[in-house]
Parts: structure tokens; sequence; C-alpha cells
């Protein structure tokens, strides 16, 4: 089997409402469609996601790094040269979610050739896993309604984006619990938006309302300097540190952890793909931590793929922030991973079990 040809489609899908966060907004999503063709005619898909002020990547230079470097690295290579093909793309620094798309895409047509679900393939049994739901900002009122509707649909889990007002987000927490009581797990992303001493507050009021999760509480430069968390919540020490923009690949999980800044690894395949995440994995069992999966605003594309990384690789101790899929207003593919009762459900199709509607491609691609 060799590779022929590589697609990088640039598409556009607009959300079902402006999103809000710490640091930005968006109206809709600006991502690539990755497609590896082989002479088998077994096509690996995936979705890369450009975070220009995270990652330095944009939906331009995600097409020009696929086509211009890593197109002709991967022609005539077999799909199951990963370790060779990631060795000759390692050249080009940067470019994570070029790099993570093509190798999920790789990993997608090893699955379809071997005429298994890729979270078989990969190790894993179970096809199905709790979902987060991520309340975006809003006013509070707005933001407790999402959560009441989200929550008589079956979601248990709660992520609260917060970071701009500190006593805003503490309130908004306090009256979450409030309303919906113990039955629901509930954690706060301040996307680095705390200083220090706000950070050491805030963790002790959370705690206060059964909040044992917090999200890069602090700039990500502060972990840099190796920074321990133990001097902002040694008062409170049952809540987690989860470790986000801090952690951008396997070396960064290495640096945080053994620098004792972060207790939870936010794995983002889309990031990471799916050689990287088994690195991380690995990282996060010699160390004893645990990680989720976390979001990067994927469509059904990165959704259906994160979910059998997540299932395949055995991350499912906690709910997984893969319910960003649901916003949208259309979609790219012809059928859409189930939601029943708050969980996603995979299917037995082989591979990643992704086909495209040629139609909607052809009228979203930019």
């Amino acid at each position: 089997m060799k590779i022929t040809k590589v697609e990088a489609i640039p598409f556009n899908i607009p959300y079902g409402k402006t999103l809000k966060w710490a640091t930005g907004q968006a109206y809709a999503a600006d991502h690539v469609l990755i497609i590896i063709h082989t002479n088998e005619e077994i096509k690996g898909y995936a979705e890369a996601i450009p975070r220009p002020t995270i990652y330095g990547e944009s939906q331009l230079s995600i097409v020009t790094a696929v086509k211009k470097w890593f197109e002709p690295i991967l022609l005539n290579k077999n799909p199951y040269s990963l370790h060779s093909i990631q060795k000759v793309m390692s050249k080009y620094p940067g470019n994570n979610t070029a790099k993570g798309a093509i190798d999920m895409a790789l990993v997608d047509i090893q699955a379809r050739r071997a005429s298994q679900p890729m979270y078989r393939f990969l190790g894993g049994e179970q096809k199905s896993i709790p979902l987060t739901w991520m309340v975006n900002l809003d006013t509070p009122e707005k933001m407790i309604e999402q959560v009441i509707d989200k929550y008589e649909q079956g979601y248990k889990s709660f992520k609260v984006k917060g970071g701009i007002d500190s006593v805003q987000d503490v309130e908004l927490v306090k009256n979450i619990r409030n309303t919906l009581g113990e039955n629901i797990f509930l954690y706060l992303d301040a996307n680095q938006g705390y200083s220090l001493s706000t950070a050491g507050k805030v963790i002790r009021e959370l705690s206060e309302f059964g909040v044992s999760l917090i999200e890069e509480p602090l700039p990500k430069d502060v972990y840099i300097r190796n920074f321990s968390k133990n001097r902002f919540v040694s008062a409170v020490p049952d809540v987690c540190i989860l470790g986000d923009e801090s952690v951008f690949s396997a070396n960064d999980v290495f640096r945080e952890l053994n620098s004792d800044t972060i207790d939870l690894v936010s794995l983002k395949p889309a990031r990471t793909g799916v050689s990287e995440s088994k690195e991380i994995m690995t990282l996060v069992n010699l160390f004893g931590v645990d990680a989720l999966i976390g979001t990067q605003g994927e469509t059904a594309i990165g959704t259906m793929l994160s979910a059998h990384i997540a299932l395949g690789l055995n991350v499912v101790n906690y709910p997984a922030e893969l319910s960003f899929f649901t916003i949208f207003k259309d979609c790219l593919v012809t059928e859409q991973p189930a939601v029943i009762n708050g969980e996603l459900h995979l299917n037995d199709s082989i591979g990643s079990g992704i086909e495209i509607d040629e139609d909607r491609l052809a009228f979203y691609r930019l």
C-alpha cells in the first residue's frame, strides 16, 4: 500500500452562536479537512484546527504546510511507516495541528485496512464515553439556563469558562452548584486569566462548592519558570490543576509533571495525533496522574477521531470535552456520532467511521 495524494481542504462552518472565552471570541470554524489517499482506494480523514494565538497556525498556514512540505514527504510512503514519516516531518518545527491531523489520518487508514473500528484497533473495548458540556461565557443568567438545559438532556459534567472576573466566576459556580446540587461534576477553565494571588483565593473559594479541578489558572509563562503549584494550592491539596496551554506536546507534559506544576493533563488529539497521544499517556501513567480529553472546537470529524483515541487509549476516567460539535449549524459527515443521555456513542464502522458528504463539502469549502 502506498500514499498517492494528500488533500488539505479549507472550510468554514458557522457556529450556532458567538462563542466567547477569556482571551477572545469566534463566530465560525475555519478548519482544514485532511484526506490521505492510497493506491488501494482506502482513504484516511482528519481535521486540522488552527488556533493562531495559541499554536501560531492559521487555516492558510496549515494548507501551505501540508501541500508544500508534508505531502512530498508522504507520497509513495506506506501508511504504516509512521515513525519514518514523523522523523522527516519533525524537520519542520511547530505545525502542531497539521502534523496531528496527518498522524490521525494515517492511523485511520491502518484501521480501515484492518477492517476494525479505530478504538478497537488502538486496543480499546468500550465504545461510549460520558461528555462534558462547556459552558461558554455569557450573562450569568444565560449561563445557568444553559447548564439547566443540558442537565435535562442528560449531561452530568460541566466546564465553566472564566478567567475575566474572578468574583463573578466564583459566584457563577456557587449558583450552578446551588441550582443542581451535588449530582454534577463541575470545574472551571480560567484560560490563564488569574494572577498568582487571585488564583490562590479563587481555588480556596471554589473548593467550598465542590470544585476539585481548575484548568490553567495562571499564565503558562509562570509554569515555564518552574513555578510549583504547591505554593498556592497547598492550603487546598484536593484541588487538581489541569494543564492545557502549558502542555502542547509530550515534552511539555514531561516538563510540567517533573516540575510538579499540574496534576492532570488535557489530552487534545487535534495537536498530538495518535502517536504523541500515546507518548503522553505513557508519561501520565509513569507519573501516576491522569488525563482527560480536552476540546479544540472540533466539528463532527475531529470529535469522532478524538472519541476513538480516548476509548482506544483508555482515557476514560473523566468525561470527555467532546460535545462542542453539537453547536454547529451543519456538518461535513454523512452521519454524526450519537449523543444519548449525555454520552457519546460510536458505531462499529471500520476506521474512524468518517464519510464525507460531498455536497456539503462543496458548499462549505473555501
